[in-house]
């Protein structure tokens, strides 16, 4: 049918190419990309479909109908079944191009192959439907159609993103980090984090960090939906020591520019009182030293 349709519309535009003056070598040319083209679009829209899972298998030959249930595993190309379609006495393996599968068959006579064929399925847009025929190498297409419908669709792995605060690590000041997981089939996560490398005690989606060190680090989490699937994301991060500072006597509320709120201040050790939300200015009442620590 496709070929049908295909020889009208060439054959109706080279008519009216014609009249133009191209010549015929030049329009076959040009009309075999464009058929060339549009297959490879249609294949294309097609390709992501997996076979994977339980199906639903009709078929009919003449006035005999069967249908059962038929399990499938797509591996890259190829196209395992749990049932035996050829007669070998083992389970059939296909082979898949875009959204087609095709399966060796045979009419043996005294054990020797006399008419090889194929069955030929193809999968639908939806990838949850599929129609089929099949063929013979000499005599062209046989009676036998089939047709499915999918019943288990095939695992869909998790997808994660790991996030931390604060965003500007302190050496010493805790460290939190979250694993934002998703999985589309609904599938309970199990939850493994890693620092620069070593597996931490913390199985759930949060791990926190209680005493960061200096330096550089590396912050991983793996997650797996229990069914083979599995997602991973890390971060690499810079932990600081905190920042000093001494604020100058004689500071006095609206001088300078604002840039922040003290938290908390630390005097040779011992925190002092009375300095929460107190404004921090810059410029010369604010100047680094040894002997105020700001934690904010």
């Amino acid at each position: 049918m496709k070929e049908h349709v295909y020889y009208n519309i060439g054959k109706t535009t080279a008519g009216a190419f014609w009249k133009t003056g191209l010549s015929p070598a030049f329009l076959y040319v040009f009309f075999a990309v464009a058929l060339m083209l549009t297959v490879l679009s249609v294949q294309s829209a097609h390709a992501s479909c997996n076979w994977s899972g339980v199906w639903d298998l009709n078929s009919k030959s003449g006035d005999y109908e069967g249908t059962g249930a038929v399990t499938m595993q797509q591996n890259g190309s190829q196209l395992t079944l749990n049932i035996d379609l050829s007669g070998s006495g083992s389970p059939s393996v296909g082979t898949i191009s875009s959204d087609t599968a095709r399966f060796f068959i045979c009419t043996y006579l005294n054990g020797e192959c006399v008419r090889p064929g194929h069955y030929v399925w193809t999968i639908q847009p939806d990838c949850n439907h599929f129609t089929g025929y099949c063929e013979w190498e000499d005599k062209g297409p046989c009676i036998t159609t089939f047709s499915g419908t999918r019943v288990t669709a095939p695992n869909q792995p998790p997808e994660v993103t790991l996030d931390y605060y604060p965003i500007l690590p302190v050496q010493g000041k805790l460290l939190t980090f979250s694993a934002d997981a998703f999985d589309a089939d609904g599938d309970e996560l199990a939850y493994q984090w890693f620092l620069d490398g070593a597996l931490q005690a913390s199985m759930g989606s949060e791990f926190q960090w209680t005493n960061p060190s200096m330096g550089a680090h590396t912050v991983r989490v793996t997650v797996s939906d229990g069914k083979g699937g599995n997602a991973e994301d890390g971060v690499d991060l810079e932990v600081n020591a905190p920042k000093r500072y001494i604020i100058a006597p004689g500071l006095q509320e609206g001088e300078g520019q604002p840039w922040g709120t003290v938290y908390k201040i630390f005097l040779v050790g011992k925190e002092m009182t009375d300095f929460e939300k107190t404004p921090l200015y810059t410029g010369s009442q604010v100047k680094t030293g040894a002997l105020v620590q700001l934690n904010w």
